[in-house]
């Protein structure tokens, strides 16, 4: 795995630690877990700590997509290592991991910590290979082929830990006008 260094305030991090990206979304508070029918009190714990990792991990594997997608555009594919979306990115998945590292659980969620764990470490080393394979010119075929399949397990490993009563799902549609303007159109499904 590519070694992430910690994200600290003033350190060039994205987020302050008092960011409200790290937030407990609403739909990961206890009432609305209970609601959907999680009981355990360590699992509810767990889920509110988790839910915005869970996003920044997904918000990275989207960038990791738009900068594979921009290396295969070029005729020469190279990843600019100083444009931002890299640079977010990889600031982003150090501040998920530091995160993640100080979660606590219990054995009711390992497995959906363990899921967690691959996500970022295939994503840190896809990361890690662009640095080293995209970025300098000897790039070839098989080298972005072996990302892309980094890549690729790092969403099914995030498929694997979505947990759409704690409101982690890979692709949140509830805010997108073309799943409202249908819902108006054809009534509820």
């Amino acid at each position: 795995m590519t070694e992430l260094k910690p994200a600290a305030v003033g350190t060039g991090s994205v987020h302050r630690s008092d960011c409200a990206i790290w937030d407990t979304p609403a739909d990961a508070l206890p009432d609305a877990l209970i609601t959907e029918g999680i009981d355990r009190d360590d699992v509810i714990a767990y889920l509110q700590v988790v839910r915005p990792i869970y996003d920044a991990l997904k918000r990275v594997l989207g960038q990791f997509a738009g900068l594979l997608l921009l290396a295969q555009a070029e005729s020469r594919p190279t990843v600019d290592l100083d444009q931002p979306m890299y640079t977010t990115a990889k600031t982003q998945l150090a501040e998920a991991v530091d995160r993640l590292r100080a979660v606590k659980s219990t054995s009711a969620v390992r497995r959906h910590r363990e899921e967690l764990n691959a996500v970022a470490e295939l994503l840190a080393t896809g990361l890690g290979r662009l640095e080293t394979d995209l970025a300098s010119s000897r790039r070839a075929e098989a080298e972005l082929e072996t990302i892309i399949a980094l890549l690729f397990q790092a969403q099914r490993r995030l498929l694997a830990a979505s947990e759409p009563r704690a409101g982690m799902t890979p692709v949140d549609f509830s805010h997108a006008c073309c799943s409202c303007g249908a819902a108006q159109r054809t009534g509820p499904q």
